[in-house]
């Protein structure tokens, strides 16, 4: 931002924009900390469950997901969904 919106703002509506901007940014990280947290510990533990009910099942319930656990990497390089593909 140019100077000349630093002298004509007061100190007090600087001081309350950054306050805000900083508890937003504080809201969004924790927010999204506790969000991966969260999942990840509901994967492992429907892991644990499903290994611990039946290790076959859970393999052919696995191998039945299409890689859902690779997806995104076929995504970042560029593979076609399967989905996507329409015969010509």
């Amino acid at each position: 931002m140019p100077v000349a919106f630093f002298t004509r703002t007061r100190t007090g509506a600087l001081v309350s924009r950054l306050n805000n901007d900083v508890i937003g940014a504080q809201r969004a990280f924790s927010n999204t900390l506790s969000g991966v947290v969260s999942n990840l510990v509901t994967l492992v533990l429907t892991l644990v469950v499903m290994l611990t009910l039946s290790w076959q099942v859970t393999l052919l319930a696995s191998s039945c997901c299409r890689c859902s656990w690779c997806r995104p990497a076929a995504w970042a390089a560029g593979w076609p969904r399967c989905s996507a593909r329409r015969p010509r």
